[in-house]
């Protein structure tokens, strides 16, 4: 995707809704982006979250694309609200099963891996909180634009670079 097609991609949802986007914003937002694989789905998902916070004036703002972290932090802090959510146990269960899910790259970044949920469920007195721990995630994943795709597929397999909470 070129350059324009991007502005393009940013801004033609919310003109088409009446809603504008602040001076320097997309470019913000392209900047933040750079030239990454994987970045269009981070750059969704920011959207998004800007979307949330579009004030009674119809306008998308670089105060509100700082708050809610940017194209590379949107999501990071949207992980970190729903882990936090968690109890203890369940807090527990998702790093044991975000750490399967990911395959460490040897001299390479991290990359996805497929498993199935019969694989997170290694002790029988944690099913109950491993099957929450699946529910919540799922859901907050199908409450995303584009949703449907599964939980560890996407176009591109790369990691963001990982969140507190996986450590």
């Amino acid at each position: 995707m070129d350059e324009d097609e991007l502005r393009t991609v940013i801004k033609e949802p919310a003109r088409l809704v009446g809603v504008q986007c602040e001076e320097g914003l997309v470019d913000t937002i392209m900047l933040d982006m750079g030239h990454e694989p994987g970045a269009l789905p981070l750059m969704e998902h920011a959207l998004t979250r800007l979307w949330e916070h579009i004030g009674q004036h119809r306008i998308m703002t670089l105060h509100a694309y700082r708050a809610i972290g940017g194209v590379q932090g949107a999501l990071a802090r949207r992980a970190e609200a729903i882990f936090e959510a968690f109890s203890q146990e369940e807090q527990r269960a998702a790093r044991r099963i975000l750490l399967r899910l990911t395959q460490a790259g040897e001299g390479t970044e991290d990359t996805r891996r497929r498993t199935s949920k019969h694989e997170f469920l290694t002790r029988p007195e944690e099913t109950e909180h491993v099957n929450k721990v699946i529910d919540d995630l799922t859901a907050a994943r199908h409450q995303q634009p584009g949703a449907g795709r599964g939980v560890t597929r996407g176009s591109d397999s790369r990691l963001a670079t990982p969140s507190p909470m996986a450590r």
